[in-house]
């Protein structure tokens, strides 16, 4: 089957070599490698990117049977998030974007704008991320906020 790495739109933007998509061809072949062997329900976690999300980690994104896993990024604590250069309602717009029609049909959550942490409680048969949100880092005593929590099953 053919493999799309990064959706079409998004490959006229320049690659971040921090990110999956600076490095196509390694990412093919960690994918290819692990779906030939059989490897399923991975779960990759990551960070470093300012944002939560939660996306299927497929070998093509358009093709749901071709599922490997799940990918769970966390947000950054402290620091700067996208709606520390943007409007809030700028930045939701974008978040609107990325979810739009079938640019990224893998892709189970996005947060562009809350501050926090994640949280991974990984059992036998199955594994689960919880993410927690302050909305006001800029206090002493901060206290989580928001609570979302996503759960991926594992197969027996």
């Amino acid at each position: 089957f053919p493999v799309t790495i990064c959706p079409p739109k998004l490959t006229r933007y320049s690659k971040n070599t921090d990110m999956w998509e600076g490095y196509p061809v390694e990412r093919d072949s960690l994918l290819r490698s692990w779906w030939r062997s059989g490897e399923r329900n991975l779960v990759v976690l990551t960070g470093d990117v300012h944002a939560s999300f939660a996306m299927d980690l497929r070998v093509n994104y358009r093709d749901p049977s071709t599922t490997l896993g799940v990918e769970w990024v966390t947000p950054s604590i402290t620091s700067a998030s996208l709606d520390e250069y943007q409007k809030r309602w700028k930045v939701r717009l974008v978040e609107r974007w990325f979810r739009k029609g079938d640019m990224n049909p893998h892709l189970k959550l996005l947060n562009f704008r809350d501050h926090g942490f994640m949280l991974v409680e990984l059992k036998r048969d199955q594994a689960q991320a919880t993410w927690m949100y302050e909305k006001n880092i800029l206090k002493p005593r901060a206290r989580v906020s928001k609570r979302l929590v996503r759960r991926f099953p594992y197969s027996a």
